[in-house]
């Protein structure tokens, strides 16, 4: 039976629904006001605190107080005492120094060069880099520079002088190089501003597999990735390995950039802001890359290349191989003051798109594999965290194998 409400009691309802809501409204409103009152006093008296501190220091401190290096190491205090691990402060002379670096990069030889001064006190040339004047020269990896403009290099100066080879683009540099087979010559070279690979790939011997090593994210990582992929897969590339492991940077734009090649569309990553609102970041327009991909990570694996294992992970299209990452996903934003100097502190965090934080607890492996010692130096027959990703892309590979010939259609069997 259906029963009729009358017009005063709808009324009444009504007035009591608002009257509740008005109050749940009212404690809501209060409760905050009185949370904001709380905290106002509390900042009244840290900075009451610090006016007693300054007074005080100033009527009986016997000394001379620097005003600037007074307000640099209060500034340093204060983001040291906010509970943020990465927030940092840089004086006046150090920001400019940063912004003129950014502005201006060194130019050099374009090498990856290390200084031994525990040892014979000589530059070791590790690397040569494409396109550059340390190539030109014809400098190999494994040379060793003796002299830097007829100064001999020895374990006292072997740092100073590895700086001293960076300089001013275009100026003129003096090196003696010595051979592996310990004969001496001196190149003449033109210092230019180099590129440095932040990517590198190889096919694995004896596989289908194309090994892309990640070092860094930076503004050049995303077009070198392609290219090296791409390089891999028209080689016969069959499956995909990316090691990042140790690789680091804070460009998170340039890893959604790689993202967005390898995964179907979708959203890439997203930022979590002090009041726990999400803003996506960066989507995928693409189609993705069907070929089975695994991820080569450890403890040193920070920021971008954290996401770009974890992203991989949420759309289940790689898996990944090593130890739990860094735990640092966070965007950060630097901010200059009035006299020059500048703060850098996090303002966000970053969500991956299956709404995991990975800031402080790391990204997990699927696959924990313990390493011993440097990866660098090891290769696929010692390494056993690359070992474990081969015999990954392998099986993966077959199983895809498997699949598309179930989804291949039969042929009519004529009946006899």
């Amino acid at each position: 039976m259906n029963k009729k409400i009358s017009l005063g009691a709808a009324l009444a309802l009504m007035m009591l629904v608002a009257a509740i809501t008005f109050n749940i409204t009212h404690d809501f409103v209060i409760n905050q006001a009185n949370n904001r009152m709380i905290d106002l006093r509390e900042r009244e008296r840290s900075v009451e605190k610090f006016s007693q501190i300054n007074r005080l220091v100033r009527e009986h401190f016997n000394g001379v107080i620097d005003e600037t290096y007074l307000m640099d190491s209060v500034a340093r205090g204060f983001l040291a005492g906010i509970g943020d691990p990465h927030a940092v402060y840089h004086d006046a002379i150090t920001f400019e120094a940063i912004q003129r670096a950014q502005a201006s990069p060194v130019a050099g030889i374009g090498a990856a060069l290390r200084a031994n001064p525990e040892g014979d006190g000589y530059i070791y040339v590790e690397e040569v880099f494409a396109d550059s004047p340390a190539l030109a020269a014809d400098i190999q990896p494994g040379d060793l520079i003796i002299q830097v403009d007829g100064v001999d290099v020895n374990p006292e100066n072997s740092v100073s002088m590895l700086e001293s080879i960076s300089g001013e683009r275009d100026t003129r540099l003096s090196l003696t190089i010595r051979s592996e087979d310990n004969v001496d010559r001196v190149v003449e070279m033109i210092r230019r501003i180099v590129t440095v690979p932040s990517v590198h790939a190889r096919m694995l011997e004896d596989t289908q597999i194309g090994y892309i090593i990640i070092s860094e994210f930076n503004q050049h990582t995303p077009d070198q990735f392609r290219r090296e992929r791409d390089r891999m897969i028209s080689g016969g590339a069959q499956s995909l390995i990316f090691d990042v492991r140790d690789s680091n940077g804070d460009r998170i734009n340039d890893a959604a950039r790689i993202l967005d090649s390898l995964i179907p569309a979708g959203v890439i990553v997203s930022s979590r802001d002090n009041h726990g609102n999400d803003d996506v970041m960066f989507s995928s327009t693409g189609t993705g890359l069907e070929m089975p991909m695994v991820v080569l990570q450890n403890a040193g694996t920070t920021g971008p290349a954290e996401l770009f294992s974890q992203v991989l992970k949420d759309y289940g299209v790689a898996s990944s191989v090593g130890a739990t990452t860094a735990g640092k996903g966070v965007i950060l934003e630097t901010l200059q003051l009035i006299d020059g100097s500048a703060i850098e502190i996090t303002v966000a965090l970053l969500v991956s798109p299956s709404g995991v934080i990975f800031n402080n607890t790391g990204v997990r492996a699927d696959y924990d594999v313990a390493l011993d010692g440097n990866w660098r130096t090891l290769d696929e027959n010692t390494d056993p965290q690359l070992r474990k990703a081969i015999e990954l892309a392998i099986a993966l590979h077959r199983v895809d194998e498997a699949l598309e010939q179930q989804e291949q259609p039969q042929e009519d069997v004529p009946a006899e």
